[in-house]
């Protein structure tokens, strides 16, 4: 064999090397996305688990969101003190589920996921939501408010000078 066989086996074997060192990243990358995927609904699924031990360690808190969930209760029902209860209790869990829309926007998980996670039923299906949301609904982005708006089919804000 003379040189240039041997440069083209070199060749050769050095763009093996170059397909087999993408391989590996390809790999570690789709590695790492599970990875964080883990750990980003681990910590959403955490926060919500704290959000529902502090009412369920708060007698009134409790007591509030039964009735809530009940149903018939606006937010104009409540003293004083109850809406503004209620009123963060809902900023809590939208401002939750807000995060994990991004991440649904980034890719980082399925839009079904968002249901699975956060909006099944209960309190977030509560007429209380209704009457919040105008409230509550500014400090939210709009891509975020427009898919709460159409999730739990809440009218949006009314353009300035409509009647």
């Amino acid at each position: 064999m003379d040189w240039t066989m041997w440069a083209a086996i070199g060749e050769i074997l050095g763009a093996l090397a170059v397909v087999a060192s993408l391989l590996f990243v390809g790999v570690q990358l789709k590695q790492q996305a599970r990875v964080a995927r883990a750990e980003s609904l681990a910590a959403t699924q955490f926060r919500i688990a704290e959000l529902a031990m502090m009412i369920s360690a708060d007698s009134d808190l409790s007591d509030l969101v039964g009735r809530l969930q009940l149903g018939g209760t606006v937010r104009a029902d409540l003293p004083d003190g109850d809406k503004m209860r209620a009123g963060y209790m809902y900023y809590s869990i939208l401002t939750l589920g807000s995060t994990f829309f991004n991440q649904v926007q980034e890719g980082l998980f399925e839009e079904g996921e968002l249901d699975r996670i956060f909006f099944r039923g209960g309190i977030m299906e509560a007429p209380y939501l209704k009457s919040v949301w105008p409230v509550i609904r500014e400090n939210f982005n709009e891509d975020y408010a427009a898919f709460v708006e159409r999730r739990f089919r809440l009218a949006p804000p009314h353009p300035e000078g409509a009647a």
